[in-house]
């Protein structure tokens, strides 16, 4: 029989954690450069604009701190 999930703010946490050590700040930028975005007929291209922006939001945050 399955477990009940947990109620209030433990039943909001995921058991099992995914870690991805490898993930930098402008692959997380060049992902919410992505969010929203259709994928059209050339997603190589378009993966090249996400992180084309994602290190000009980066060039950006350092011009700024």
């Amino acid at each position: 029989m399955p477990r009940k999930k947990a109620d209030g703010v433990a039943g909001l946490v995921e058991e099992e954690h995914i870690e991805l050590p490898d993930m930098k700040l402008v692959d997380l930028f060049a992902c919410f450069c992505m969010m929203g975005s259709i994928i059209g007929d050339d997603p190589e291209r378009e993966a090249e604009l996400a992180y084309d922006r994602a290190f000009a939001m980066i060039d950006e945050r350092r011009r700024r701190l």
